[in-house]
């Protein structure tokens, strides 16, 4: 496993403290309370999962309202009767994690915060995410209405342009490594990827010099927050 390096040369390009940090929602700030709309359709569609998620970050996750003409085309691409599309469906409550206030807390020294995440808007609700996290960040940016989903570049090409600042100055914060971290470096931004116990996959095209790996979201705002401090004290003016 890749561990945070701490003592990053600060004349590399990898050192310089970020301008904006981006954050994954599901799976890095909390969890959902129940089934989202992506597991109720995996669960009734024969597809493997990594084809439903990829379906539906093409069309559910990028518009803002779902039709009966869009009902149709993703069941026609999931394999499955129009009639078993959950028409009454209830988004299920969010849930932080334990650490994710005080996480966040530290990471909102380091640079302005923001979420970037896959959601349809069936289950996006902007109310219940500004209410818990609200005072920590500077901004909500869910697929649903970027109207593009990671790893497409311009998830990332979108947020940077609206905070005025550059791709290479922006560090994306996630638990999935194909949108998360695979998109983010793709796009040119660093990534640092939450993995758990997890190994990251054998990649040679991944830019290894852009990506850290820590357990959780704690150990993202360590690392942050140590790289920034030691840049800070090694500043030559």
């Amino acid at each position: 496993m890749i561990k945070p390096k701490m003592d990053m040369n600060i004349r590399s390009s990898n050192s310089s403290p970020p301008k904006l940090i981006s954050l994954d929602v599901g799976g890095t700030l909390g969890f959902a309370k129940g089934p989202t709309i992506t597991n109720v359709l995996s669960r009734v569609s024969n597809l493997p999962k990594s084809d439903v998620h990829r379906i539906l970050r093409s069309t559910l996750h990028v518009t803002q309202n779902v039709t009966e003409v869009l009902i149709h085309k993703v069941c026609t691409m999931l394999g499955i009767d129009p009639a078993l599309f959950p028409r009454n469906y209830v988004a299920p409550a969010f849930q932080l994690y334990p650490q994710t206030l005080s996480s966040i807390t530290s990471l909102r020294k380091c640079a302005p915060l923001i979420t970037l995440s896959n959601v349809s808007c069936l289950d996006f609700k902007m109310e219940t995410l500004q209410e818990i996290i609200g005072d920590y960040i500077s901004g909500q940016y869910p697929s649903c209405i970027l109207g593009y989903a990671k790893p497409d570049k311009r998830a990332f090409e979108s947020i940077i342009r609206h905070h005025q600042t550059s791709i290479s100055s922006l560090v994306h914060i996630g638990d999935n490594w194909e949108c998360d971290i695979v998109g983010a470096i793709s796009a040119g931004a660093k990534a640092i990827w939450i993995a758990g116990k997890r190994t990251a996959p054998n990649e040679p095209n991944i830019c290894t010099d852009k990506l850290t790996i820590v357990e959780d979201l704690v150990e993202a705002s360590e690392y942050l927050e140590s790289l920034v401090d030691t840049l800070s004290r090694n500043m030559i003016y």
